[in-house]
C-alpha cells in the first residue's frame, strides 16, 4: 500500500543523437540510430528512463523529454531525418544541464550520456574526458529497418 521511499531509483539514459548532414554519407546515421535502438531497448527493460537530444541544425533541441521508452523504441527513431549543421557544443552542455538536473531530482539514481556522432564540427567540442569513446562508422546497424526510414531525406 505504501511505495518504499528507500526503494533504488531508476537511471536515466541521455542519447545525444547528430543528425547533421554529414552523418548522412556512408549510412552513418543509420548506424548510430541502431545503436540508440539497442541502446532504448536496454533501458526499457531496465525500466530506466531515456530521453533523447538531437544535435541537428542551428540549436540542439530535446526530441524525447525523459521518459520510459516504449518496448519498441522504432517510433522514437523513424522521424529523425539528416540534414544541417551540427551544434555540437551547445548539445554537449544541454547534455551537462539535463544529467544535472536529474542529479538534483534523483541524487541516488545512476546516469549514463550515449554520444553518436561523426565530430563534424565547425567549433570544437569541450574536451571531455570520456572512458571509451565507440566510432559507430565501422559497425553495422543492429536495427536494419531504421536505415531505410532515417535516411529518405
Amino acid at each position: 500500500m505504501f511505495h518504499d521511499c528507500r526503494a533504488p531509483q531508476r537511471g536515466l539514459l541521455l542519447i545525444l543523437l547528430d543528425a547533421s548532414a554529414s552523418t548522412l554519407r556512408g549510412g552513418a546515421l543509420a548506424r548510430a540510430k541502431g545503436i540508440a535502438h539497442a541502446a532504448l531497448a536496454q533501458a526499457y527493460h531496465g525500466r530506466w528512463q531515456a530521453a533523447i537530444l538531437l544535435c541537428q541544425g542551428p540549436v540542439p533541441r530535446l526530441v524525447q523529454r525523459p521518459q520510459r521508452p516504449p518496448k519498441d523504441p522504432t517510433p522514437w527513431l523513424l522521424p529523425i531525418h539528416g540534414h544541417g549543421g551540427t551544434p555540437l557544443t551547445a548539445a554537449l552542455r544541454q547534455a551537462a544541464r539535463l544529467l544535472e538536473h536529474h542529479a538534483r531530482r534523483h541524487p541516488t539514481a545512476p546516469r549514463r550520456l550515449l554520444i553518436l556522432t561523426d565530430g563534424r564540427s565547425p567549433r570544437p567540442a569541450l574536451d571531455l574526458r570520456l572512458p571509451a569513446v565507440v566510432d559507430y562508422r565501422e559497425m553495422s546497424p543492429p536495427a536494419a529497418g531504421l536505415a531505410r526510414g532515417g535516411e529518405s531525406r
